[in-house]
């Protein structure tokens, strides 16, 4: 079906009338301006020709459609242009950025500059242009030159040296945690930058994000106590260095609950719904450091009351004591939670693809201006003829030529 240009399209959102160009691949960028679009935005996705976004190629397809993609790049036009072409270049330089907000790139440092796209040629031909730069390392610095992923950056930050049990091999995360950190964070740089320059009357300018900066900035304890007392924290596994008790505990029906009893009154309604009154009543119990410092003491009991119970068991005790158990789910648990669905936190999109597919729905709700999941991912270049031909305006004796070297589709 003929995708209808913009200004025939429902769209509705606190960002309705910006207009994003994405250049981002993969997770990182693209998760910026997956948010971006959810909450109104036109988000017009930049592809390469042959093949687009590598994410189109990772997970599990359906039927051989992507599956990730149809999270990933919900909301957003797909337009496939080769910009490293120096006639789609100046294409897209002098069509397609004058009538943009923002752009989000994570090319290596120097590409845009490599195909004569730099910041000082998009503020040429639009000085409000904001330029979002995301890469591992920043655009500046010794390892700004360095290719790297989310993993790569998970492992230099200290967070894969912390996760883990004592004594085993560090671990990393089995999902895009710095990748999904450094995009959410690229969206509150992006309404920054933007709040300065419509609301105060500023400029344009460069935002240079890494996926290093956002997972450091994670650590504050850990940082604090290793410059201040010289003193690194070690793998504990499901433990805390600040509280106690917490840990992941095994129930009589063979499943996992989790607990953290971060405060005073909590942990002592832990020790009294475990059948342990006398415990809150040491002298260590009242501050968070002494029951860390006799973690077995407040631990080992409830490790044992929860395993003479089932799942079920536990949480209906919990609920009623109000402590803070909760249950460790899978993911097909946690879609079918009763919370998770009356809030809809994972929605139905209807695709002309798939029928239905399910999906992290938006990451937080307005009360005035709700954002909304309009379309899962589309096609390569879906979107083309609609920016390029129809709002661009754009003539077929330029679109033609190009389409026959392959570096437009």
């Amino acid at each position: 079906m003929k995708e209808r240009a913009l200004a025939e399209v429902s769209v509705a959102g606190p960002l309705k009338g910006l207009r994003v160009i994405e250049l981002a691949t993969v997770v990182a960028g693209p998760s910026a301006g997956q948010v971006l679009a959810d909450y109104g935005a036109d988000v017009v996705k930049i592809e390469h020709p042959k093949g687009g976004d590598g994410i189109r190629r990772q997970g599990r397809p359906k039927n051989g459609v992507p599956l990730w993609w149809k999270a990933l790049g919900r909301n957003k036009r797909s337009v496939g242009m080769y910009l490293g072409d120096p006639e789609v270049a100046e294409l897209f330089l002098n069509k397609l950025v004058p009538t943009a907000d923002v752009i989000i790139e994570n090319f290596r440092p120097g590409t845009l500059e490599r195909w004569n796209l730099g910041y000082d040629r998009l503020s040429s031909v639009n000085p409000g242009i904001i330029l979002a730069r995301l890469t591992g390392f920043g655009q500046t610095g010794p390892y700004s030159h360095k290719p790297a992923f989310g993993t790569n950056i998970e492992a230099m930050s200290g967070i894969a040296d912390l996760t883990g049990e004592p004594g085993r091999p560090p671990m990393l995360p089995v999902f895009a945690l710095g990748d999904y950190i450094a995009g959410f964070c690229m969206v509150g740089a992006i309404m920054m930058a933007l709040y300065h320059r419509d609301a105060k009357g500023g400029t344009g300018q460069v935002i240079d994000i890494s996926l290093l900066r956002p997972l450091i900035a994670t650590l504050s304890r850990q940082v604090v106590h290793s410059d201040q007392l010289q003193f690194l924290e070690t793998r504990i596994g499901n433990r805390s260095a600040s509280s106690a008790p917490r840990n992941a505990y095994l129930t009589k029906d063979n499943k996992w609950v989790c607990l953290s009893a971060a405060t005073n009154e909590i942990a002592t309604r832990v020790m009294n719904l475990v059948g342990k009154p006398d415990v809150p009543l040491q002298p260590w119990f009242g501050n968070a450091a002494g029951r860390v410092a006799h973690f077995a003491e407040v631990d080992g009991p409830v490790a044992a009351w929860v395993a003479e119970r089932t799942r079920d068991e536990v949480m209906r005790a919990s609920e009623e004591a109000e402590t803070t158990f909760a249950p460790i789910y899978d993911i097909a648990e946690m879609m079918a939670d009763p919370h998770v669905v009356a809030t809809d936190m994972v929605p139905s999109i209807e695709d002309p693809e798939l029928g239905h597919i399910r999906m992290p729905g938006l990451p937080f709700a307005m009360s005035e201006t709700p954002g909304s999941i309009r379309w899962a991912g589309r096609p390569l270049a879906s979107s083309s003829e609609a920016v390029l031909s129809e709002e661009l305006g754009i003539p077929d004796s330029i679109l033609a030529p190009l389409r026959e070297r392959g570096v437009l589709l």
